[in-house]
């Protein structure tokens, strides 16, 4: 499970280079040519937004998050695996169960409404970006499960 969550996370981790070739295009057009895009604009705010989306499930996934370690290092690894669980299970998974709930009414108004960016010349289907929410949401607990289940074996080995 975690090797096909990582190869989906690599995928998503893509959209950085996307990201940096949007921007390069769209400051050679502004300034180069004088000429912007208004959807390259927007292409830049939607790679932006897939890579924190999925960036999140990738820090956990890999442990790479921040922590503040101010008591933990006091901690046995036992403690600290129990501390945790308890952290993923009371207060991660809560927020991003709610989130995950009501991100659903958010992308299924935009996709009724077809929705699409303001601006004449923006891009179209705006449910589809707004559909990472979602999307992120789940793979970020199931990265916090597979640390819950890394945190049991911490426990069951007694280390």
């Amino acid at each position: 499970m975690e090797k096909v969550l990582k190869r989906i996370l690599k995928v998503f981790s893509w959209s950085s280079f996307l990201l940096m070739g949007t921007i390069i295009i769209q400051v050679l057009l502004r300034y180069g040519l004088n000429q912007g895009m208004v959807g390259l604009e927007e292409l830049q705010w939607h790679f932006f937004a897939i890579l924190i989306l999925t960036g999140l499930s990738f820090a956990e996934l890999n442990r790479a998050h921040v922590k503040v370690d101010v008591i933990s290092h006091h901690f046995s690894r036992k403690t600290n695996a129990i501390i945790e669980i308890f952290g993923y299970i009371f207060l991660l998974f809560p927020f991003l169960l709610i989130v995950f709930y009501h991100s659903l009414d958010f992308v299924g108004d935009s996709f009724s409404r077809m929705e699409r960016s303001i601006s004449p010349a923006g891009l179209s289907y705006r449910w589809v970006i707004k559909s990472f929410m979602p999307i992120s949401m789940i793979l970020f607990l199931l990265s916090g499960f597979l640390n819950v289940l890394k945190n049991i074996k911490v426990i069951k080995r007694g280390s």
